[in-house]
């Protein structure tokens, strides 16, 4: 929980879901195999964390650049541990906007790469975008005022 641990803030990994990726109209360029305006992270998410809008704000610069995968890394494993045969492709363009960071995804012409393009065509409900963060949060841990 967030709170001072020997003068500094305690922090704790949380990895979280976000299933409304597409909210607010994701565009999807098959040809250009990019998806834009992907929600990356909201004000509130699936395991019920609430992000503050200083939080959001202040995290916009840690998801450019950032790899995507196809799937969750196995448990244990390290989540930027992964085979290329996994990936996706890169998040660019990322901002704040309306309660929300978002993004576009650079896709790469590898397997994993195609179906992602595919499902995000396809409007598949069962895609959503995930993360793992290291977060400092309200005592009774539902907010989130921090996170990197």
């Amino acid at each position: 929980m967030w709170g001072m641990r020997r003068g500094r803030r305690t922090r704790e990994r949380i990895e979280e879901r976000v299933s409304q990726w597409a909210a607010g109209g994701v565009r999807v360029d098959v040809e250009g195999m990019r998806v834009c305006d992907v929600v990356l992270v909201g004000r509130e998410s699936r395991n019920g964390y609430v992000y503050t809008e200083e939080a959001l704000r202040n995290a916009v610069g840690l998801y450019e650049g950032r790899p995507v995968f196809l799937d969750h890394a196995p448990r244990g494993q390290r989540p930027l541990e992964r085979s290329a045969r996994d990936l996706v492709g890169t998040i660019r363009e990322v901002k704040y906007e309306e309660g929300r960071i978002r993004g576009s995804i650079d896709v790469v012409d590898t397997e994993s790469g195609r179906t992602f393009l595919a499902m995000a065509n396809a409007g598949a409900s069962h895609v959503g975008m995930s993360h793992v963060v290291l977060a400092c949060r309200s005592r009774d841990g539902s907010k989130v005022f921090f996170f990197e």
